[in-house]
């Protein structure tokens, strides 16, 4: 088999969950994030590792259930089989999920059925959700489930940038909102007047961007403090709004 026809089957095979293959840089993304990681350990002599990627990671339930996780694809036969030693990996294929912080959530070494997997995914993402959505309706959805404020973050610059300024500002008081990355693009253009903006919606309403709780503009020398002070505000407003 060539090289080109390998790498088509491979791209066939993964197709519809976007795997990152730098462990590395999954995890500072999974930090950035406050997403978990989920690590799949595979080996390209193992046949159920062969099966489980023409099989359940197609299916439409465990692809859905893995955009609460930073997908990460370890393939122990190259350079990273060293993170197999580190989290203790016995055989392949397992999946292990591992927190923001890069500590070990439990692995999954079970049946491969899509249905049994998905269940496993589910339960990990209800244990270990971040706050990021990966869509605007997403953070709207799991704003109303867990009752609290929608950010959308409208950022043009990279996304490290918007991730740091916004994780700085909340701090511990991140995992209080749902947040939602969002590009200065039409659709955004829609919603706020320029780029740099948070947009705050409470979800709980009938029509949360006809009175948006906040738009906070966050200029390039903005002050920390002055940001928190406009966070809090609105946290407050919401809280009074909805008390628990």
């Amino acid at each position: 088999m060539t090289l080109l026809l390998a790498a088509l089957l491979l791209a066939r095979q993964d197709a519809g969950i976007p795997w990152q293959r730098d462990l590395a840089a999954a995890l500072q993304s999974a930090r950035e994030f406050r997403k978990p990681a989920a690590i799949y350990f595979r080996a390209s002599t193992c046949k159920r590792s062969t099966a489980l990627e023409t099989g359940a990671w197609k299916a439409e339930r465990v692809v859905g259930a893995l955009r609460d996780f930073i997908p990460v694809w370890v393939d122990v036969d190259q350079d990273e089989s060293r993170a197999r030693a580190k989290y203790g990996v016995r055989f392949t294929p397992t999946v292990l999920f591992v927190e923001r912080d890069g500590t070990s959530a439990g692995a999954y070494e079970g049946a491969w059925d899509a249905e049994p997997l998905a269940t496993k995914i589910e339960e990990m993402a209800r244990r270990y959700r971040g706050p990021w959505a990966p869509s605007i309706d997403a953070a709207l959805e799991r704003g109303r489930d867990q009752k609290q404020p929608v950010v959308i973050v409208v950022w043009g610059d990279a996304r490290e940038k918007a991730t740091a300024r916004i994780n700085t500002v909340l701090g511990d008081g991140i995992d209080r909102a749902v947040l939602c990355l969002k590009s200065f693009d039409d659709e955004a253009k829609k919603l706020v007047e320029a780029d740099r903006t948070w947009l705050v919606l409470d979800p709980l309403v009938e029509k949360p961007f006809a009175s948006p709780l906040a738009k906070i503009a966050v200029a390039k020398d903005a002050k920390t403090e002055d940001l928190l002070a406009s966070v809090r505000k609105v946290r407050e407003a919401f809280e009074k709004a909805h008390p628990k």
